[in-house]
């Protein structure tokens, strides 16, 4: 699941929460799409950028499936 991300995408995902989902898989398979959008940065065509509250959401959203 980690080696989704290129190495440089920052992220609040720990160990605890990769336990957390092996531990339970099963719950896993409920979680639904989860969307984060980008939007280009003004003046750099090939680089986008991803809102912290987007960021938020998702994290939230992906909790809430592991309850």
């Amino acid at each position: 699941m980690l080696t989704v991300f290129p190495k440089v995408f920052k992220t609040t995902f720990n160990f605890g929460n990769v336990k957390a989902l092996a531990l339970n898989y099963h719950g896993a398979i409920s979680i639904k799409k989860i969307n984060i959008h980008s939007s280009k940065v003004a003046g750099q065509s090939e680089v986008t950028a991803i809102s912290q509250a987007n960021l938020d959401l998702a994290k939230e959203q992906f909790q809430e499936s592991l309850k």
